[in-house]
């Protein structure tokens, strides 16, 4: 049986709760915190998700590329679509 928690007075506390509590608090001793809003989540138990944010991810080239060849299509295809209309007109 894998062990979840410690358990306490008829219920558990999770294990990934007691080990963020270790984090926090360890870093409240050391000062290892940027402001007081900080240090206030980090005393309440806070996850390092909800002090810090989401971890930004590096998709710059990718929607880059994306972007260009889209509007390069479109704008081919617009073209192409009126030198057909003034053909048409003549």
């Amino acid at each position: 049986m894998l062990a979840t928690g410690i358990p306490l007075a008829g219920s558990e506390i999770p294990i990934a709760n007691i080990a963020k509590f270790s984090e926090n608090y360890s870093k409240l001793a050391t000062g290892d915190v940027d402001d007081f809003g900080e240090a206030l989540l980090r005393l309440f138990n806070y996850s390092e998700y909800a002090i810090k944010g989401p971890k930004v991810k590096d998709t710059k080239s990718t929607s880059t590329s994306r972007t260009t060849s889209r509007s390069t299509s479109r704008s081919t295809s617009r073209s192409t679509r009126q030198t057909t209309r003034s053909s048409r007109t003549r």
